[in-house]
């Protein structure tokens, strides 16, 4: 712990940590905004519209939908950068894997 203390007084060290925060928050967020879109598509082709309660799960859904976003821009270009990059370098496994399930 005293090592990490010490370390805490650099000021590149604290920026790097805070970027490493800001980045797994944005991992965190990008699912839960496709969750709720998904759900969105979900009820519309399901034709669930008509059930009760709908209206009060459509404004959960936006407003989560609304808040994801939000929360994302809130992390800073830089750091949206990063993650952009890091879903497309996922690409490459998510081909490898369909392409195993295929065969």
């Amino acid at each position: 712990i005293s090592i990490l203390i010490f370390m805490s007084h650099s000021d590149k060290l604290v920026e790097q940590f805070e970027f490493f925060i800001l980045l797994a928050t944005l991992t965190c967020l990008i699912p839960y905004l496709f969750s709720t879109a998904g759900f969105l598509i979900i009820a519309i082709e399901k034709k669930l519209t008509k059930e009760s309660g709908f209206t009060s799960k459509l404004i959960i859904a936006v407003l989560a939908f609304a808040y994801s976003f939000w929360a994302i821009i809130g992390a800073g270009s830089e750091v949206v950068f990063w993650g952009f990059l890091l879903i497309i370098a996922g690409i490459p496994f998510y081909v490898l894997i369909q392409w195993n399930k295929n065969k």
